[in-house]
């Protein structure tokens, strides 16, 4: 199973990111803040993060920065994600390498369609990754 991890500082936007993802048959943690999500890589090993820029603590372009410097979450692709009238710093977004930038709140079918390629796209990582 798919793991996404879902940080983000907005109760409502945790539940539905949660719900919808979750009614894909993903396997989702959610976190409120920065510092929380870094410290959960390890044992979440996710496929996918969707972190808001503004998280307190650590943001979700410094998440993407930290997820991008360590080889061992080379798999790992990072959604960036802000409310509908947020800034997003799409120069920042770029240099910190992330894979996507989507606007809360999140559509489900839009959310899915992003959401799909990227779990693909990370699995074929870990089986090359994985095979001798």
């Amino acid at each position: 199973m798919s793991r996404i991890l879902l940080a983000d500082d907005s109760p409502h936007a945790q539940r539905m990111g949660e719900r919808i993802l979750r009614g894909e048959g993903y396997e989702v943690v959610a976190v409120s803040d920065g510092d929380t999500a870094l410290m959960r890589l390890a044992d979440v090993d996710p496929d996918v993060i969707l972190a808001d820029v503004y998280l307190p603590g650590k943001s979700g372009y410094e998440i993407c920065e930290q997820v991008r410097a360590n080889p061992r979450w080379r798999h790992t692709r990072v959604v960036l994600t802000a409310g509908l009238l947020e800034h997003i710093d799409d120069d920042w977004a770029a240099r910190c390498g992330s894979d996507l930038v989507l606007k809360k709140p999140f559509e489900p079918s839009a959310l899915i369609a992003a959401i799909k390629p990227l779990v693909a796209a990370a699995e074929a990582v870990r089986a090359a990754e994985a095979a001798p």
